[in-house]
């Protein structure tokens, strides 16, 4: 049998089973990993399937492997930063590295959760699209960017902004003009010279 058909088999045989979400918001209920691997692990091991998660700085990956050796199937997924409140950035780590691993599960085994966008309102929605910046805002995160040491860090700031507003023009540009000084090494020879 084909790492493909054994795939397919083992989402077949997750569907049969009676999965709960336990994962509790105040507007919906989700799957966590605790829900969803002890189910997944019983298939494989029933189908003959191995999955490994890898991560690196841009990409998360699941690779489903064949245990007779007959093959591999891969999904990734672009890492993103998980932000907890009052979080230490090994916290921050742990949330993104959870994150990934359950969505990229939710990928690889067809695990659908249509309940969470439909269980918003057209308020909720709302809020949550991004909003133009105030000045102050712009202001404090043209301060943020010339704060930023490493092309990660950059990335990170990107991403937060994202988040909650849209990231205008000359804010792009801020970004393109940090990102040349960091990686021509003007930002690092700057900051030895004046012993910042």
């Amino acid at each position: 049998m084909s790492v493909y058909k054994k795939m397919q088999e083992a989402r077949c045989l997750l569907q049969k089973k009676s999965v709960k979400k336990t994962g509790k918001n105040q507007k919906f209920n989700y799957y966590q990993l605790d829900d969803i691997l002890p189910p997944i692990n019983e298939i494989n091991e029933q189908v003959g399937l191995c999955p490994v998660v890898s991560f690196n700085k841009e990409e998360a990956t699941l690779t489903v492997y064949d245990v007779d050796g007959e093959g591999s199937i891969t999904f990734s997924a672009p890492m993103a930063s998980a932000k907890l409140p009052n979080g230490q950035a090994i916290q921050n780590l742990g949330a993104s590295i959870t994150y990934e691993r359950r969505y990229l599960y939710m990928t690889a085994y067809e695990i659908t959760e249509h309940d969470a966008v439909d269980a918003l309102s057209d308020a909720d929605k709302k809020a949550m699209e991004p909003k133009k910046m105030t000045e102050k805002v712009e202001k404090d995160y043209f301060d943020k960017v010339d704060c930023c040491d490493t092309v990660e860090d950059l990335t990170e700031l990107y991403g937060e902004i994202q988040l909650s507003y849209i990231v205008n023009e000359p804010l792009k540009k801020a970004f393109s003009l940090r990102r040349e000084l960091i990686e021509s090494g003007e930002v690092l020879n700057y900051q030895d010279k004046h012993g910042v």
